[in-house]
């Protein structure tokens, strides 16, 4: 299926440049593409420090490395990396090289250090 892709970064800044400085929590579910779309967020995320919830895709669907990659470049950004658990304050087990293929598919919790 085709999706059209929007940049986000570029419409907030020309719609609502007003509000970022509010920007607390992005959240990302893009079945498997999660990587791409934070990559595209690095602007907005560097300039504002928000949470992030992102989804770590299924162990069977994802490329090799895929999970390693996206959890290297979070922490690249200066993030502590935590399985989301169910309601507040969704900080669960610390995510790390050794855990990152314990769960077949999660989201991970993202809090700036």
């Amino acid at each position: 299926m085709k999706v059209p892709g929007h940049n986000t970064t570029d419409y907030l800044r020309r719609h609502h440049a007003d509000l970022l400085p509010k920007l607390r929590f992005i959240k990302v579910d893009a079945e498997g593409f999660d990587l791409a779309v934070v990559e595209t967020l690095v602007p907005l995320i560097e300039a504002h420090r928000p949470f992030l919830q992102v989804e770590v895709f299924s162990l069977k669907r994802s490329l090799p490395g895929y999970r390693e990659k996206l959890i290297g470049f979070l922490q690249g950004l200066g993030y502590e990396l935590r399985k989301a658990d169910a309601g507040p304050p969704f900080e669960g087990t610390s995510i790390t090289a050794a855990n990152l293929s314990q769960w077949n598919g999660y989201d991970v919790f993202c809090i700036p250090r």
